[in-house]
């Protein structure tokens, strides 16, 4: 399974996790994810663990999803391989996004 999501035992903290490739063939699956918890008061963790490739097209979700949830929520991106982290750098996603 490319997403799979996971909330926290106290209901505060959604973590999306990403097998693969991040990009268009995702971007419904994913916005259903998080879509749900849009209003309520909670973090988001992005697991590229298993990610393999980020295209423009997954940057776009992840811009995306940082407007519809606003600049107050915090969202972590997580695990990140070299390669990616250094797309994201480059973009200056650490200005939106806590990258670890």
């Amino acid at each position: 399974m490319p997403l799979t999501s996971t909330l926290s035992k106290d209901d505060t903290t959604l973590t999306i996790s990403i097998v693969g490739e991040f990009g268009d063939s995702l971007m419904e699956d994913f916005r259903a994810t998080y879509f749900e918890f849009i209003y309520c008061d909670m973090a988001f963790i992005i697991d590229f663990r298993q990610t393999e490739r980020i295209d423009s097209s997954g940057l776009g979700i992840l811009l995306t999803m940082r407007k519809l949830l606003g600049d107050s929520i915090h969202i972590s991106i997580v695990n990140c391989r070299p390669e990616i982290k250094d797309i994201l750098a480059y973009f200056r996603f650490d200005r939106k996004f806590d990258i670890t």
